[in-house]
């Protein structure tokens, strides 16, 4: 059902490849893939650096850079389901820099193997159909992240972009009181977020994703 294949062209973290696989595995059954053809190069800065600047003109290392080679099959009505991966055959590749997950991981707290988990499960979710560059489908991105690294036993930190919980304040008596008094107003309804669809970068049948898995750079992408 699925194939996978781990090239691992650093030195700065031991891999575990059972743990890779496991992430892969973990996240098409998850999104209900068909079948996938999946390989997984674990890289330094410098690599993703060049790959970056070449395929995107970035001139800049970043976490982790999706390719999507083909796909077929899937739901005709993809993009509201949970499930984007849903019925589909994928052939893709995921590039991740094992120097930025251990920067990363020491900055917010957990161990490299873990960023190194949410890069496989992002890459894999962007070749899956989703799409974390508008503000209506970053929500359903990260939910997805989080549900899968649960499933696989972690607990993803809090990062900055991720909705910070509002403060309620506790009224008085007299405020209440005083709310109570007033007639009760009708609700604006809520503008509707439109969405901007991405600019794809094609090269080679590739379409690379690139969005970042930890959104540390300034405008979240990479």
């Amino acid at each position: 059902m699925y194939q996978i294949e781990i090239a691992n062209n650093q030195t700065a973290l031991k891999i575990d490849r059972r743990a890779v696989r496991r992430a892969v595995t973990m996240t098409l059954k998850m999104e209900a893939v068909t079948a996938a053809t999946i390989s997984i190069a674990i890289v330094d800065n410098e690599t993703i650096h060049d790959i970056n600047r070449n395929f995107l003109k970035h001139d800049f290392e970043t976490d982790v850079i999706s390719f999507l080679f083909h796909s077929e099959g899937g739901t005709s009505d993809a993009k509201a389901a949970q499930q984007r991966g849903a019925g589909k055959t994928l052939n893709g590749e995921i590039v991740l820099s094992a120097d930025y997950a251990i920067s990363t991981a020491h900055t917010i707290g957990w161990q490299p193997e873990e960023e190194i988990t949410l890069y496989i499960v992002h890459g894999l979710l962007h070749l899956c159909g989703f799409d974390d560059l508008t503000k209506a489908e970053l929500p359903l991105m990260r939910r997805r992240e989080r549900d899968v690294l649960e499933a696989l036993g972690l607990d993803l930190p809090l990062r900055h972009d991720d909705p910070k919980p509002t403060p309620t304040k506790t009224k008085s008596k007299t405020e209440e009181q005083s709310a109570a008094a007033k007639p009760t107003q009708p609700k604006r309804a809520a503008k509707k977020a439109t969405a901007k669809k991405a600019a794809g970068v094609k090269k080679k049948s590739a379409s690379p994703q690139t969005t970042s898995a930890t959104k540390r750079r300034a405008g979240g992408s990479a």
